[in-house]
């Protein structure tokens, strides 16, 4: 049974939704494992980052701001939504990975955000494929 909207009506708002992507960032995966150091209470010897994406992406802090709390560890973590383009992924793309790494390297409208780094936790995903949606977290403890 067909449905009420044109076939091509998931990709029709892509461009649209493309104006609104004012920010450069970087995707990058840890590619070895490391080992935590409890003298030091760090992790070492994570291995070297592949670049995953390099483009223009949407950038939204949502301001949902979550706390985690150990025996010895206290954070907050801010909740960013970043959006890329479907199409401005690599041939081969085999989707975002926990704890990718995502850094906002240019943002000509706030340039006071340049250097943001937050970690992608999951992908909601829609039924309407304009834009792939990483909620990510922004942890100022979290170094890597």
């Amino acid at each position: 049974m067909e449905g009420i909207f044109h076939p091509l009506w998931t990709t029709h708002f892509r461009p649209t939704v493309a104006t609104s992507h004012l920010a450069t960032v970087r995707v990058t995966r840890a590619t070895g494992t490391g080992s935590y150091n409890p003298e030091t209470r760090q992790y070492e010897g994570a291995g070297t980052a592949k670049t995953i994406y390099e483009g223009k992406a949407r950038w939204q802090k949502v301001g949902m701001t979550t706390k985690r709390h150990t025996l010895d560890d206290y954070a907050q973590f801010n909740r960013v939504r970043v959006v890329i383009m479907m199409e401005e992924m690599p041939a081969g793309f085999d989707g975002f990975k926990p704890n990718d790494k995502v850094t906002l390297l240019e943002n000509p409208s706030n340039p006071s955000s340049e250097g943001s780094v937050v970690y992608f936790w999951g992908d909601p995903t829609s039924s309407n494929a304009w834009h792939h949606t990483l909620n990510c977290q922004q942890n100022m403890k979290q170094v890597g």
